[in-house]
């Protein structure tokens, strides 16, 4: 198993035992008569082992239920139509998830659902980041991208590399990647956090030409909400709702005789 994962096993199963109230001190185990036995957050962490070893950040892990009820009722019968005929566009191309032209969040949280799916049908699935993909390939690192029965590519359109650049990569190795991915008939689940329109204005039109021609493409336009620090403070202490917040002092940079002056701007 890579590195990585078992770091991210060893992270997460830590998380569950340093939360568990069953185990305590026992890390992950409970008396049962005169015998020890798994305690619940061991279980939790077997049962969840598996979209680890895939290469799912243990983030999205338990959040399941949470990213389907963040979904518009508008989005929500789309996204069932595409999980209910998602293997018939595995049997005749790939599958690029991108936003549509609001400005919307959720491509990656709606592709793990569907990696959770894959996986909990007993499918081989490989989940990587687009930044991770580049890194392994410029290290030359070793992989089965190529050959692994389903491979989830998340966050296109993030990747940078100090030693390359995406002029280089997008249009060689990672076109011919998805290339060789096609010919062998290997399902590839695209995910983006931008519309199709930015993704034809900053790659160069062979990419863009593949991704509409290759890939069925859906649109994501649900509406993820996160608390700011303050309403999540507010929210776990009250009292402190009641605190006057401090306005950040707005700094001007004015540039004279080569010396950087700044100046406070009164609101």
């Amino acid at each position: 198993m890579e590195i990585n994962i078992v770091r991210k096993c060893s992270d997460y199963y830590k998380y569950l035992m340093d939360n568990c109230t069953i185990c305590n001190e026992k890390k992950g185990a409970i008396i049962d008569g005169k015998m020890f036995k798994d305690c619940e957050c061991t279980v939790k962490y077997l049962s969840d082992l598996k979209y680890i070893k895939a290469g799912m950040m243990p983030i999205y892990i338990g959040i399941f239920d949470e990213i389907k009820e963040t979904m518009s009722d508008k989005f929500k019968p789309k996204f069932d139509i595409l999980m209910d005929n998602l293997q018939n566009i595995q049997n005749n191309t790939n599958l690029l998830l991108c936003k549509d032209k609001k400005s919307t969040v959720g491509c990656s949280s709606v592709t793990m659902l569907i990696a959770k799916h894959l996986i909990d049908i007993g499918k081989n699935v490989r989940i990587i980041k687009m930044s991770e993909l580049v890194e392994t390939f410029f290290k030359n690192g070793e992989h089965n991208f190529e050959t692994v029965d389903i491979l989830i590519i998340d966050n296109f359109g993030y990747e940078y590399h100090k030693t390359g650049t995406n002029e280089d990569f997008i249009p060689k190795k990672f076109l011919a990647l998805l290339q060789l991915r096609n010919i062998g008939k290997r399902f590839t689940i695209i995910s983006s956090s931008k519309t199709l329109k930015q993704i034809g204005v900053e790659y160069n039109a062979n990419i863009n030409d593949y991704l509409t021609c290759n890939y069925f493409n859906f649109m994501v336009d649900i509406q993820r909400k996160y608390k700011s620090a303050n309403e999540q403070m507010q929210t776990l202490i009250p009292e402190l709702s009641a605190l006057e917040p401090v306005k950040p002092v707005k700094k001007k940079i004015v540039i004279k005789d080569d010396i950087d002056h700044f100046k406070d701007l009164e609101d």
